[in-house]
């Protein structure tokens, strides 16, 4: 985890979420993003993807990538919140979906959440 950062998202005293960021030499890759249950639909997961690209502007990066596979619930997420779709890996009992998005300019939606480093 040396090449990681863990930031943990609080909100009334009570953690709601986790994001977990592997800086590498070219770029940013979202490791895991999280909420807990109680606090879908919410908000807290898009704060924690404005929190991963506040991140990627910080470093001087234009990037952010991440994995996912078809079978995620969240695939539709990540598109409605600008990814695209890399390539695809067939694996035997899903799709390996490669994804990036480029970072949003500061002060385009983005705003300070609750995140402890």
């Amino acid at each position: 985890m040396r090449e990681c950062e863990v930031w943990l998202d609080e909100h009334d005293g009570a953690l709601t979420g986790v994001l977990i960021l592997r800086l590498m030499e070219d770029g940013l890759f979202l490791e895991s993003i999280g909420t807990a249950p109680q606090t879908a639909g919410t908000g807290r997961g898009r704060l924690l993807l404005e929190a991963t690209f506040a991140r990627a502007r910080e470093l001087g990066l234009d990037r952010v990538e991440l994995i996912t596979n078809s079978l995620n619930p969240a695939l539709a997420w990540y598109q409605r919140q600008g990814f695209t779709i890399d390539h695809e890996d067939i694996a035997p009992d899903r799709v390996v979906v490669h994804m990036s998005a480029d970072v949003p300019e500061a002060g385009t939606g983005m705003r300070d959440i609750g995140v402890v480093q």
